[in-house]
């Protein structure tokens, strides 16, 4: 079964009641997990607009154990992608199941190298990598089971700039589960990308695509949100077996083939 992520991220505007609503609003759609962003302003970007943006959007790192609490509550599965080692620890220390290091993070030695420490299963995304950043990124983990999520850091993200056939050279060439961060304003490419074989889609939810913020145009609103997780489901239906045979579903039309076919060599 897909696993599917609803990102939240920084999306809750430094509101920990949006993020709850944002929590609520993703199990409803039907997801199996939500995501968030922990980070310390000062370490992930110098001075600046830049940084001064990111202090309004995070909350404080108290309030993480409360996120993971409310979201388990309601059978979502806590997961945060940490920017920085002591917000890796913060996350092990709380109790979380697995980690997620973010494209930003791909090339990050002493958080690789912090995540590989864990022991906790990992989930990689890809934005922006080549296949020898990821290389050298596999070998500082060295953990068997990785989810490697074919990603674009672009926000938003055109279809024709996805390329979901590179879920293909994961599973090749790394032997990782593979799967979709996905930016495109849409939920045909998470859809397509299930029928490719993606085993976790990640996709930015929000409540209003025009509120200011750096990812909320990359994101889709609650009800596309369930559409999506919808459509995911019916494309996991529709996979099927990999043999060929009659359905029982085919047996009255396959009487009526069958009894033309007498009648015809008659």
């Amino acid at each position: 079964m897909v696993c599917v992520v609803a990102e939240i991220g920084i999306n809750h505007q430094g509101s920990l009641n949006l993020a709850h609503t944002l929590i609520n609003h993703a199990a409803q759609a039907g997801a199996d997990a939500v995501k968030f962003q922990l980070y310390r302003p000062f370490l992930l970007s110098p001075p600046g607009p830049w940084r001064d943006m990111l202090k309004t959007l995070a909350l404080p790192t108290g309030l993480y154990p409360d996120l993971k609490a409310y979201a388990e509550a309601l059978d979502l599965e806590f997961l945060c992608t940490p920017f920085d080692v002591m917000s890796l620890e913060f996350l092990v220390d709380m109790g979380v199941k697995r980690l997620k290091i973010s494209s930003g993070g791909l090339r990050d030695m002493a958080l690789l190298e912090a995540a590989r420490s864990s022991g906790l299963d990992l989930i990689l995304s890809t934005g922006m990598a080549t296949v020898s950043d990821i290389r050298e990124a596999m070998r500082a983990l060295n953990w068997p089971k990785v989810f490697m999520l074919q990603c674009t850091s672009c926000y938003p993200t055109r279809p024709s700039d996805v390329h979901l056939r590179v879920m293909d050279t994961y599973r090749r060439e790394f032997d990782a589960l593979p799967g979709l961060s996905d930016h495109t304003t849409g939920i045909a490419v998470p859809i397509a990308a299930t029928a490719l074989g993606a085993k976790m889609i990640e996709k930015h939810l929000t409540l209003d695509r025009d509120a200011e913020g750096p990812d909320h145009q990359a994101s889709i609103e609650p009800a596309q949100f369930k559409a999506m997780v919808e459509g995911i489901r019916e494309a996991e239906q529709a996979l099927g077996s990999d043999e060929k045979a009659p359905l029982d579903c085919e047996a009255p039309v396959m009487k009526i083939r069958n009894e033309r076919e007498k009648w015809r060599s008659l």
